[in-house]
């Protein structure tokens, strides 16, 4: 008996320690300037806050290609470009196919929708192919409080349930 009590506490503190890593410590992605977009296996939900710290230097290729840091070409945007609004061969990132925001060397967002997390950089559409450089970007996601803390007070709930259920049912079979 005392060893299925302990099954089931140790169980919930796996539980506890599984909530607990959507606070994880931040997570490191190279972003190579090849490609458009890099996949970086991170979903985030809408309101969740998202820091970046990047480090390294890329170039958009061309015919005159000039090696930049990863907040691009400062005051030059392109009509063509990935998305207009942020500087040229600058670092932006995009929720699933949403609208491209601006990332750079360093910023901190809240996430306006949910689903993965790409990062690339802002080029002319379809012209990644001649780019050089990589980026490592620092990701530290942190989850909006109310997602974690209601999937964790109902993962505890239905382990405790479930370790209830299990005390009940060895003690009816040894009465």
């Amino acid at each position: 008996m005392k060893t299925l009590i302990a099954s089931g506490l140790l169980a919930a503190i796996s539980v506890v320690g599984t909530a607990q890593s959507a606070f994880a410590s931040p997570q490191y992605r190279e972003v190579a300037a090849q490609s458009c977009w890099h996949h970086t296996q991170l979903y985030v939900n809408e309101g969740d806050t998202v820091s970046f710290r990047t480090e390294g230097r890329w170039s958009h290729g061309g015919e005159t290609p000039q090696v930049v840091s990863p907040g691009g070409y400062v005051d030059t945007y392109h009509a063509h470009a990935i998305s207009t609004s942020q500087p040229l061969a600058s670092l932006i990132g995009r929720v699933e196919n949403g609208r491209p925001f601006l990332v750079g060397s360093q910023s901190t967002l809240t996430m306006r929708s949910s689903g993965y997390l790409y990062l690339g950089m802002n080029d002319l559409m379809n012209s990644c192919e001649d780019n050089t450089g990589v980026l490592a970007v620092e990701i530290d996601h942190r989850a909006q409080a109310n997602h974690s803390v209601s999937t964790t007070v109902q993962e505890i709930s239905t382990v405790v349930e479930d370790v209830g259920s299990v005390i009940r049912g060895f003690e009816n079979i040894f009465n």
